[in-house]
């Protein structure tokens, strides 16, 4: 569980030094956990992380970063 919460975090130190624009999980960390997109859409869906909205599913949850 501590490698998932570091490559989260990695995942997050990502996602705030991006530009505005949609991404995927797998933009951010090559081949992710599927534990990590569930918590990437509960904080996003929380609120606890700012100005990232979920955009849709596809064939993967797609997010965008305003």
């Amino acid at each position: 569980m501590n490698h998932y919460k570091t490559l989260y975090n990695q995942a997050l130190n990502k996602i705030s030094n991006r530009p505005v624009g949609k991404f995927e999980l797998k933009d951010l960390l090559d081949d992710p956990p599927c534990l990590l997109g569930v918590w990437l859409y509960k904080d996003i869906a929380n609120k606890k992380i700012k100005n990232v909205k979920w955009i849709m599913k596809t064939d993967v949850n797609v997010y965008e970063k305003y």
